[in-house]
């Protein structure tokens, strides 16, 4: 058994004592460092998206995702952008962080709309 975990930590990308320092699916990647969490937005269009430490959400009732795109908070396609654990909301606790994202859908008569919302978990470091 102490053979195969072995393995399995080897075969791991950033090894086993990081695997949730970093998160990532669907071309879209989070890692926390020391001080910021740097997205990846491998999508061809950007994402728009929510950061909050884990304790704090589950003290906020409610939330919708920003839609009124010139004020979210985003990361352009095809790029990578450093967000100061400052920007994440609850950032002060030093839990894990989650990062909720979706793209923001023009429907007909000019309204927006946000696709799915999907999540991923990142440790602080």
């Amino acid at each position: 058994m102490r053979v195969l975990w072995a393995v399995a930590c080897a075969t791991a990308i950033l090894g086993c004592e990081d695997a949730l320092d970093v998160a990532e699916a669907a071309d879209v990647r989070v890692e926390a460092d020391a001080n910021d969490l740097i997205i990846t937005n491998g999508r061809p269009a950007p994402i728009f998206y929510f950061a909050v430490d884990e304790a704090t959400a589950a003290a906020i009732d409610e939330w919708a995702p920003c839609t009124e795109t010139p004020q979210c908070p985003s990361v352009p396609a095809q790029t990578v952008q450093r967000v100061p654990y400052s920007q994440v909301l609850g950032s002060r606790s030093g839990g894990d962080i989650l990062f909720y994202w979706w793209h923001v859908m023009e429907e007909s008569a000019g309204s927006r709309q946000p696709d799915s919302v999907r999540m991923l978990r990142v440790r602080r470091r």
